[in-house]
């Protein structure tokens, strides 16, 4: 009797394991319909730039329609200028932005967001805890997402995040790295804007 009870139990707890997986859904993200906006900033001039950089790949892991996990890589080959409209400006900053001063794109060619917490703020809300992958190098990073649905199902994620360049390695204008300035001190604070199609 001790044995078959035993036995029961083993199988009720597989029975739930499974049960579980079985209600995980890896849902892919389209990058072509999804955008990701950055915004960076000097310190002491009101001297501001912003951009784009496309989504190369990514998806959402969602257990009855809740967010457990995602994965999004960036194309940063892809790093535009919104702000500049004088072509030659435009293209000397793009140019400058790609190069080994900031993000040295021809050798990391793409970065990372890997999310792998998900925790219930209120409503569709969510704060979301993971890592992030800039230049090969690896932090912490946390932020707030939004879960858009229709019909009672996910079709993106809409996430407002910042980091600090200066822990990847991105030097250029930096006070972490050089002193005295004045004026052409860059904050190390990127801001970034993401809206995720599923």
């Amino acid at each position: 009797m001790r044995a078959s009870r035993i036995l029961k139990s083993i199988i009720t707890v597989v029975a739930f394991i499974f049960a579980g997986m079985s209600q995980a859904e890896v849902l892919k993200i389209d990058a072509a319909k999804s955008t990701i906006e950055w915004h960076g900033a000097k310190v002491l001039k009101a001297d501001k730039h912003d951009g784009n950089i496309k989504v190369k790949s990514g998806k959402v892991e969602f257990k009855k329609n809740v967010p457990v996990s995602a994965n999004i890589v960036v194309d940063m080959k892809s790093i535009t200028d919104n702000d500049l409209e004088d072509p030659k400006w435009n293209a000397k900053l793009v140019g400058h932005l790609k190069s080994d001063d900031f993000f040295a794109v021809e050798t990391y060619q793409e970065a990372t967001i890997v999310a792998k917490k998900f925790t219930k703020v209120k409503g569709n809300e969510y704060k979301v805890d993971g890592e992030l992958t800039v230049k090969g190098k690896t932090n912490p990073i946390s932020f707030t997402g939004t879960v858009m649905q229709k019909a009672g199902k996910p079709t993106g994620i809409k996430a407002d995040l910042e980091f600090n360049r200066a822990k990847f390695d991105v030097k250029y204008g930096s006070g972490a790295f050089f002193k005295g300035l004045g004026d052409k001190l860059i904050s190390d604070t990127i801001k970034i804007k993401a809206d995720l199609k599923i």
